[in-house]
């Protein structure tokens, strides 16, 4: 009835009452209800929400004690049919506003803003946009590769009126991936909040759950993972309501998943339900080509972000980040624009960069390298000046003395 209060401080225990207030599947059997006139009846509550979460209806059967005993899956398979109609009946016009109020991430995260000309980069980017509605997705790359921009541009493409949550597998005690990824009921263990709390699954309902470094996961977080992708439905730690379930998997991991798996540190079971397609990020030294387009949009934000101005940077020094093997990759060359950008001036020199680069281009091609890159930076400039050699200098940020002692020195 319209106007009717049913929660439990006005008409005791009842599973719409709870259900309305916990927004999870109850079920009250016989004699735990308050009100005497119910315990001849079981009763099972499920929630149905309005995309991408509030709360629309609660969905109930009821029945006599004991005679049906899946009360809670009857529940539970019926709700989940309304909400799928109104997932595929909801207006264009709303989805387009709950677009708006969910693109909380930046440009960034769209496949038009990811920098790269190297073919196999271009053909990653090519296979995720069309497998961008698939509903599972294996990212493998190094780390540092850009996975998780991959991840959010995919959500973006596909989902972006619905939540985009993440989760790093590998950065957790086993515990509190377990508390992260199932969430957990009041007092389920020490420290645990009053009011329980919602794990990821069910904080990504209808939208995109990010399982970043997944490689990292311990073997039975692994079978319990596989139950609730094949169920459907989870359970919080401390809990006994199940709970249902509507999101896509996106994961990630710097290793190769199935070397993983014949090393039998990864179920087979599981990477077939994650690798339903698979995407590979090349490392940055294999695709050099795009090494100074991304310098020079991580220099340009950097600067932007601090309100400088752009120092140019050196043929030396570009030289000096082609020869470099990047081990950190994407997020490593990003974080050398950072510094740069609080250092430089006018010109980005090689006292800008960090030592690691310096020391590691030694281990990456040979001893002389930095003579043999020095060398070609001036016959570049040279050409480029056609051979004026106070143009080379100042295109090189030398002086002039300096420029005609290592033409003499590299003969040139």
């Amino acid at each position: 009835m319209p106007g009717t209060d049913w929660s439990e401080e006005k008409i005791g225990t009842n599973a719409i009452g709870n259900c309305i207030s916990q927004k999870r599947l109850t079920i009250v059997k016989g004699t735990e209800h308050y009100c005497q006139v119910w315990h001849p009846y079981d009763c099972a509550a499920v929630p149905i929400f309005f995309p991408p979460g509030e709360l629309a209806a609660v969905f109930a059967i009821s029945g006599s004690s004991g005679e049906l005993p899946s009360i809670g899956i009857l529940a539970n398979f019926i709700a989940g049919f309304i909400q799928m109609q109104l997932q595929e009946n909801e207006p264009k016009e709303q989805k387009r506003c709950q677009g708006v109020k969910y693109k909380n991430t930046t440009t960034i995260n769209c496949f038009d803003n990811i920098i790269g000309q190297n073919s196999n980069f271009k053909r990653s980017i090519e296979l995720a946009r069309k497998v961008a509605m698939t509903s599972s997705i294996l990212l493998e790359g190094e780390t540092g590769t850009g996975k998780e921009v991959f991840a959010r541009a995919i959500h973006m493409s596909s989902r972006p009126e619905t939540p985009f949550v993440a989760l790093n597998c590998g950065a957790f005690s086993r515990e509190l991936v377990v508390s992260e990824l199932f969430g957990y009921e009041e007092g389920a263990f020490t420290g645990a909040k009053k009011s329980g709390h919602p794990g990821k699954f069910e904080q990504a309902y209808g939208g995109t759950l990010f399982l970043d470094e997944v490689g990292e996961l311990p073997s039975d977080i692994q079978v319990m993972l596989l139950r609730v992708l094949q169920n459907r439905e989870v359970v919080r730690i401390g809990g006994q309501n199940v709970i249902p379930i509507d999101v896509r998997i996106i994961a990630a991991t710097n290793r190769v998943l199935f070397e993983e798996v014949k090393q039998g540190r990864f179920r087979l079971d599981l990477f077939y339900r994650l690798n339903v397609v698979n995407i590979t990020l090349p490392s940055l030294r294999e695709r050099v080509e795009d090494i100074p387009l991304l310098w020079d949009r991580f220099l340009e934000t950097a600067c932007s972000n601090t309100g400088k101005v752009v120092p140019s940077t050196t043929d030396t020094v570009r030289q000096i980040l082609l020869n470099y093997s990047w081990p950190g990759n994407i997020r490593e060359l990003q974080n050398a624009a950072e510094r740069v950008s609080a250092l430089a001036t006018d010109k980005v020199t090689l006292d800008h960069l960090p030592q690691e680069i310096l020391s590691g281009i030694g281990e990456n091609k040979h001893e002389n390298v930095l003579r043999n890159l020095e060398k070609q930076a001036i016959k570049n400039a040279l050409i480029k000046a056609n051979g004026n050699k106070s143009l080379v200098a100042k295109f090189l940020g030398l002086s002039r003395p300096t420029i005609y002692r290592k033409m003499k020195e590299y003969q040139l």
